[in-house]
């Protein structure tokens, strides 16, 4: 899965793991946006015809709602919950192997919000 990360998900850790599991992630540095706001994350993500991954739930959610109440069109969402007892949040390893069920599924991303957690 190709996806752009926004600036909650840019870790090293997580890049380093997507090559191992077929994924291919677009981090802010990479493209010049690091610390932009959500908006022109989803923006940056969306002109890119990827998906975005954060764990910024509320925001983007609102960003979903606002594009779609608009008449646009993105390529999706995909969110990850914090848990109360953050033992239980997913780790880099647990994301991208979370990532390469939607995929195999043939789950539909476009103009969706997608809940990683329910792929673990």
């Amino acid at each position: 899965m190709i996806c752009y990360l926004d600036d909650d998900m840019d870790s090293d850790r997580l890049i380093g793991l997507d090559a191992a599991h077929s994924h291919q992630f677009f981090s802010p540095r990479s493209v010049g946006n690091r610390g932009i706001c959500d908006a022109l994350h989803f923006l940056a993500a969306t002109r890119m015809g990827i998906p975005i991954l954060t764990r910024n739930v509320d925001d983007f959610d609102a960003l979903h709602e606002f594009a779609i109440g608009v008449g646009g069109k993105h390529a999706g969402v995909i969110v990850i919950h914090e848990e109360a007892d953050h033992r239980k949040n997913m780790r880099p390893e647990h994301i991208v192997r979370a990532l390469t069920r939607p995929e195999a599924t043939n789950v539909a991303l476009s103009n969706q919000v997608v809940v990683l957690n329910y792929y673990r």
